[in-house]
């Protein structure tokens, strides 16, 4: 799976129902470019998630270091670009999506 031309949405994201929105998981990926990104090496993951259902200009989230249990928070703000998976390797990266978007993936 290469998505070199970007990710894009089928809905706007707007984290209105933040009891139903959420994010998608998409593991072993070379993240995208940190160029609009937003960084803190003290939160865990579910503050992590939290900060970024805050925010509805965030993409998505991840950890900033990933081995271990993973530790660190970047979220990510406009396009992303350049998203590849690495068999084997690379990082967990969390789309965020509406609750809509949720459902269909869950068909």
């Amino acid at each position: 799976m290469v998505w070199a031309e970007g990710c894009v949405r089928n809905t706007r994201q707007s984290f209105q129902d933040k009891q139903k929105d959420g994010f998608i998981k998409f593991a072993q990926l070379k993240v995208t470019d940190t160029k609009h990104t937003w960084v803190n090496q003290s939160m865990d993951l579910k503050e992590c998630m939290a900060k970024c259902l805050s925010n509805c200009s965030s993409m998505a989230f991840s950890n900033t270091e990933i081995r271990g249990e993973g530790s660190g928070c970047v979220l990510w703000f406009g396009d992303l670009v350049d998203i590849r998976q690495i068999p084997g390797g690379g990082q967990d990266l969390y789309i965020g999506m509406s609750a809509s978007e949720l459902c269909k993936r869950r068909l």
